[in-house]
């Protein structure tokens, strides 16, 4: 809504008088100075663009203990002000992996949480918006241009590219390795081991054969070949586990690959973006 600032005033500060004699004979008439200040105030403030500042002393002189001919004026500056202020909504994957809602959000200058969505109300113009995670302690900063009544929605990401919420692995010379190429590659290896020392066992007793050569009876001969086949076995199924490991640890690697490409975010009015 355009100002009228010298006529308007002038209009408003002779009934005013008026009212405020009225006022004072009834005790009235700090609230009814207040609310002048009020309506003044958010005149000037929405000169100088502080839509912020505007809309709170709006809201003031719009109050039902107002006199009534600056409380409708008020309303309808708090109607018209409220689609002019920009919005930022920050989504936050934090170092873990996670989505954190508990992230500290600051922005420069003046700003108030609008009550009627999960968003930030900022005043237009160039604001540092600077965003800390709480799980790693690691801070980010943007600068951003508001345009009025334009809505940001912003994603920012503290975490490695192969970080997975709720999962864990363990750094090695090759990088993370997830839990489960572990889990899964430890079986292997273990089952690759318990082979080779069966395998063991049998090549001994196979030794032990060599006294009763060639005379040696099917119970001697058939004592041996199960550790043998045991052997094998156990082997075969350690060299299969590691090789679902390493299919387990590729398959992140790609993964992780695909996370990191840059990411838009479309808002309600306009197009976000990931920093």
């Amino acid at each position: 809504m355009s100002l009228r600032a010298p006529a308007l005033g002038l209009a408003v500060v002779l009934p005013l008088a008026a009212a405020s004699g009225v006022a004072r004979a009834d005790g009235r008439g700090d609230e009814t100075r207040e609310c002048a200040a009020a309506y003044e105030q958010t005149q000037r403030q929405q000169q100088r663009s502080e839509l912020i500042g505007a809309l709170a002393s709006a809201e003031r002189c719009a109050r039902a203990s107002c006199p009534a001919l600056l409380k409708d004026e008020c309303a309808k500056w708090v109607t018209a002000l409220r689609p002019k202020l920009p919005s930022l909504v920050v989504r936050v994957r934090g170092g873990d992996g996670c989505a954190r809602t508990d992230a500290r959000l600051e922005v420069d200058g003046v700003s108030r949480k609008d009550p009627r969505a999960d968003a930030l109300l900022v005043d237009p113009g160039v604001h540092v918006v600077k965003v800390t995670d709480p799980a790693s302690g690691q801070t980010k900063s943007q600068t951003i241009n508001f345009a009025a009544g334009e809505r940001r929605d912003i994603d920012v990401d503290f975490a490695s590219a192969e970080a997975t919420c709720g999962k864990t692995g363990v750094t090695t010379p090759m990088g993370r390795v997830p839990t489960v190429t572990l889990v899964i590659g430890s079986v292997g290896a273990g089952l690759v081991v318990a082979g080779a020392a069966v395998g063991l066992v049998g090549a001994s007793k196979r030794a032990d054969l060599d006294d009763c050569k060639p005379g040696c009876s099917r119970e001697q001969i058939d004592d041996v070949r199960p550790f043998f086949l045991a052997g094998d076995v156990l082997a075969g199924f350690g060299i299969l586990a590691l090789g679902a490991a390493a299919v387990t640890y590729f398959a992140g690697e790609s993964r992780a690959a695909a996370s990191i490409r840059p990411r838009l975010v479309f808002g309600a009015s306009g197009l976000g973006a990931s920093f």
